[in-house]
């Protein structure tokens, strides 16, 4: 079972590998299992590493968001390249002394950011165990074909009380290929 509520761990804040192992300890004490971590600063995979240690993983649901954001500058255009997912994905169980990431979610791939060399990359590591499941964030036309070639098990998209008939299509059509679908920005801006 997951939290209702998650935590979302993201190194633009600045902290030692101390400190992000204490908010995420904290975390866990007031009942959360479930992070989702944007970023690859190594303070902050040593801090998930030393926190987590600690903790039984089957109780943890880890969420790895790839995407440009989590590279660093000079390898943000490697973002879905298969060397790159390939390297961050062992890079961070390596670091951390875990098995496995639970997820592995690409933040807004563009329509031509993820190659079918790239598909076939997150689809082995699934294979091979590094990761249980594929996700797939955002809200543009892109996403649709994402969802349509069957290899995504999550969709993470924007859905409040605003959205109109496209965001309920993709939803519907995201469950009908059985992805589990989690929405973000439920408070709208007006």
């Amino acid at each position: 079972a997951v939290s209702a509520i998650s935590l979302r761990l993201d190194d633009r804040f600045q902290r030692s590998a101390a400190g992000w192992s204490a908010l995420v300890l904290a975390a866990v004490d007031c009942g959360i299992n479930c992070f989702e971590i944007s970023g690859r600063s190594p303070a902050l995979v040593d801090g998930v590493g030393q926190a987590l240690r600690t903790v039984d993983r089957r109780l943890i649901y880890l969420v790895w968001r790839f995407g440009p954001g989590a590279m660093p500058a000079q390898h943000a255009n490697s973002a879905f390249s298969p060397s790159g997912m390939e390297g961050l994905a062992k890079a961070v169980i390596a670091r951390t002394g875990l098995e496995y990431l639970d997820l592995i979610q690409l933040d807004e791939p563009g329509g031509q950011d993820l190659s079918a060399q790239g598909l076939q990359t997150l689809k082995q590591m699934k294979a091979e165990g590094l990761v249980h499941a594929l996700g797939v964030a955002g809200y543009g036309e892109e996403i649709d074909a994402y969802i349509s070639t069957g290899a995504f098990d999550v969709l993470t998209t924007p859905f409040n009380m605003l959205s109109g008939s496209r965001e309920r299509r993709r939803m519907k059509f995201a469950s009908d290929r059985n992805m589990s679908v989690m929405g973000y920005a439920y408070y709208p801006e007006t």
